[in-house]
């Protein structure tokens, strides 16, 4: 019998603090959420190994390091309005309601939305919201957001999101380039700008709707 909250004991202890994730709310959540419950039956065994695992052919549940990493990066706020994109199956989502006031969580996979609003009412998550929409366009309705997160490699952040962006606000996503290796990025929204920094390499993934024949801010 697998013992699933000794290994996310594990997780946080040998994976998360040795990468310099150190955040206490942050590690908190992650110690709090079960991750095996946001994957298929056949997969929670390996629910707490440092890799991506699929959810469908088009896209994975990132491995706990660069997920963890990238929303330390974004030093959320309890107040904080946060869009979340390519949710999958909302364990992310469900990690954000730990650390945010309210977030939106989109997909452009229904059958994956379903299956993450299942998964956050079973958590008793209420300050989510999940609605199925094209990952590139964002949810401008809700906007503006003083954070976003993206779950898989893009080749740049199409304008749309970059205007849903707070002033001041913060994105965090990895940035994959053809034929090059991933890096996670952190930018920041200044007076109407991006500017950028990088944060760590990272394999992760790419997000077919964020390729370059689209139009784009950076």
């Amino acid at each position: 019998m697998i013992c699933f909250e000794t290994q996310r004991f594990h997780m946080v202890e040998c994976q998360l603090r040795p990468n310099k994730v150190l955040d206490e709310t942050l590690l908190a959540a992650f110690s709090s959420i079960p991750r095996e419950m946001f994957v298929e039956e056949a997969m929670q065994g390996l629910a707490y190994v440092d890799e991506d695992l699929p959810l469908t052919r088009s896209r994975t549940l990132m491995e706990p390091v660069v997920q963890a990493r990238l929303l330390q990066a974004l030093q959320l706020r309890a107040t904080d309005k946060v869009l979340e994109i390519a949710s999958g199956t909302g364990y992310i989502s469900a990690i954000l309601s730990r650390l945010a006031g309210h977030v939106v969580a989109i997909d452009d996979d229904v059958s994956l939305c379903q299956k993450a609003q299942q998964n956050l009412n079973h958590q008793d998550v209420k300050n989510v919201r999940v609605y199925s929409s094209s990952l590139s366009d964002g949810w401008p309705s809700s906007a503006p957001y003083q954070a976003i997160i993206i779950h898989g490699a893009v080749e740049h952040i199409p304008a749309p999101l970059a205007a849903q962006l707070a002033e001041g606000g913060r994105l965090a996503c990895v940035v994959k380039s053809h034929n090059t290796q991933g890096v996670a990025r952190l930018y920041q929204k200044m007076h109407g700008q991006l500017s950028w920094r990088d944060l760590f390499d990272a394999a992760t993934p790419p997000l077919a709707a964020f390729n370059q024949k689209q139009n784009f801010a950076f």
